[in-house]
């Protein structure tokens, strides 16, 4: 299929000529974003590559943080059990339907990638720390749950904790991009 070629102001509209047989109309002020499908399709094997690779970057800052926390030292531990219960399940059970969803739509840029990214990886905490939790729990002897409810220093524990989660979420995200979304057109 061939680049979206647009036209020109038509009755105050644009018009994108996608295909010999697919003419879309545009009314004024309109944002639509058109796809090259060209450029959307990498193959099999890229996309593979990307859900492998994309997860492994930010969960080995998570277990390089747990092994430095635990004083055992034990890193390749640690990465394996980040990844077979952190970042491969929300990569597969979220990232898969977002990437399907997201590719028919959008062109897969940088920052889309990113950002899809980081709302893969941090909407499971996000859940879990506002849906799941003890009853009674606290950080630095300051109370973060009391009675099943989250406290001001929990609901701040929980942003900063979710913060991080979608910056390294956002790392894997720009990886994916560099594996299988940054793939040229073959022309």
């Amino acid at each position: 299929m061939q680049r979206p070629r647009w036209v020109g102001n038509v009755r105050n509209g644009w018009k994108a000529d996608i295909s010999p047989d697919s003419v879309w109309w545009f009314p004024p002020g309109a944002f639509a974003i058109v796809t090259d499908p060209v450029l959307t399709k990498p193959s099999a094997l890229r996309l593979a590559a990307a859900f492998v690779v994309a997860p492994i970057l930010p969960a080995a800052v998570v277990a390089a943080y747990i092994s430095q926390e635990s004083y055992h030292g034990y890193f390749l531990n640690s990465l394996v059990l980040v990844l077979l219960f952190g970042a491969y399940p929300a990569a597969i059970f979220l990232g898969g339907p977002a990437y399907l969803v997201l590719r028919q739509r959008i062109r897969p840029s940088a920052l889309a990638c990113a950002l899809a990214g980081g709302m893969v990886a941090a909407i499971p905490w996000l859940a879990i720390g506002i849906f799941g939790g003890p009853d009674q729990a606290s950080v630095d002897d300051k109370l973060t749950v009391s009675n099943g409810v989250l406290t001001v220093f929990g609901w701040l524990e929980l942003l900063r904790f979710v913060s991080v989660t979608f910056v390294l979420g956002a790392v894997g995200g720009f990886v994916f991009w560099a594996i299988a979304g940054s793939v040229p057109s073959r022309r």
